[in-house]
């Protein structure tokens, strides 16, 4: 037997206020109720135009200038995109690289370049191949004199996670 009155199931509970500055519980499937703040114009100064209106002083309001937003995509071109690909192949090797004769200076920096336009096509695609970009980029880094397989291992890693997070910023870059 059911202590108190009865309450329809269709009916949803009421829920108290939420205290000043705290989020609105929001139900699911409900979007969240934005407010904004709208300055009321009576109906008499609405009707003019914006020159007509004056303030109580006698000078016109200066009229709002909104500034103009352009927005510039970034890394759009594929150049962008690969170049991008060789700063994030390159960070943390300037030791190495200064380290080597000018000659394998020349050939590990042609063979970076050319890893990172390898790597492009392979991180534009939806699917990474990640066993094909890990393989080019311990082949370019065993360009290093005396490497040992540690250093290698470590930095391959840190460079496959900043290329796939590379990856899932210009993946959802292009979503938006």
């Amino acid at each position: 037997m059911p202590i108190g009155p009865k309450r329809e199931l269709e009916q949803p509970l009421p829920t108290p206020p939420a205290p000043e500055g705290e989020p609105q519980p929001v139900e699911i499937g409900e979007e969240p109720e934005q407010k904004i703040e709208v300055e009321q114009v009576p109906a008499e100064q609405e009707a003019r135009p914006q020159q007509e209106q004056e303030e109580p002083g006698g000078a016109a309001p200066p009229p709002v200038q909104q500034e103009p937003t352009t927005t510039t995509p970034q890394e759009t071109t594929p150049d962008a995109f690969v170049s991008s690909i060789e700063a994030t192949l390159a960070e943390g090797l300037t030791d190495a690289f200064n380290t080597m004769d000018e000659e394998t200076q020349q050939r590990f920096k042609a063979k970076g370049e050319e890893t990172a336009r390898e790597i492009a096509p392979l991180l534009a695609r939806a699917k990474v191949q990640v066993q094909k970009v890990v393989k080019l980029i311990q082949s370019w880094l065993r360009m290093i004199p005396q490497v040992n397989e540690y250093f290698l291992e470590k930095e391959t890693k840190i460079k496959m996670d900043k290329l796939m997070a590379l990856h899932e910023e210009r993946r959802n870059r292009s979503v938006e």
